[in-house]
């Protein structure tokens, strides 16, 4: 049995601040083992970073070409976008 505060705990500590989705990631694969822990098979699916260009404007393309309309020298970090599904 999860313990629902212990999994919120655990998701809020997961640094996932917006803009740029720092740490993402994470939080799919965090899921993936507790779910796999409580006898689910899990698959992530790697949304195709040509899809990400196409029909998300906070995708690292967009956020680099924003980034460079603004004289901002720093790039954001590069984030991979990953779905959960049971």
């Amino acid at each position: 049995m999860v313990d629902p505060a212990k999994l919120l705990k655990d998701l809020i500590q997961i640094k996932t601040v917006n803009l740029p989705g720092l740490e993402y990631e994470n939080i799919p694969l965090y899921l993936k083992y507790l779910f796999n822990e409580l006898g689910f098979q899990i698959q992530l699916i790697e949304i195709p970073e040509e899809y990400m260009d196409k029909y998300y404007i906070y995708s690292p393309s967009h956020i680099r070409e924003q980034k460079n309309n603004s004289n901002c020298k720093k790039q954001p970090k590069s984030y991979t976008s990953l779905q959960l599904s049971l």
